[in-house]
């Protein structure tokens, strides 16, 4: 499923929410332009928040298209692993929504 500018812009809102990520208004301009351009076939954007360096927002439309929230291994610790938990359970809601 391709992400319209609409839906970023409410990911964006469970990343700021669920994992910490800057609520700047040029950085969510920037996340939603990336993650709503047409001709990508895989979306991978870095977010500084919670999850440390290593917190991602990733979708590859050839898999099963669903976007997740991802860390490095290394700093997974329990409470980021509940972080991502959460921020992925509302990620699919609100995709499962639009489709």
């Amino acid at each position: 499923m391709r992400i319209t500018p609409e839906i970023a812009e409410q990911a964006y809102s469970i990343l700021v929410e669920e994992c910490g990520a800057s609520d700047d208004q040029w950085e969510r301009t920037r996340f939603v332009k990336t993650v709503s351009e047409e001709d990508r076939t895989a979306i991978e954007y870095r977010f500084h928040g919670a999850l440390g360096f290593g917190g991602k927002f990733r979708q590859d439309r050839g898999l099963d298209g669903q976007p997740r929230v991802t860390c490095y291994p290394e700093h997974l610790t329990v409470e980021r692993s509940l972080m991502m938990e959460r921020a992925n359970g509302r990620l699919k809601s609100l995709l499962n929504g639009h489709a």
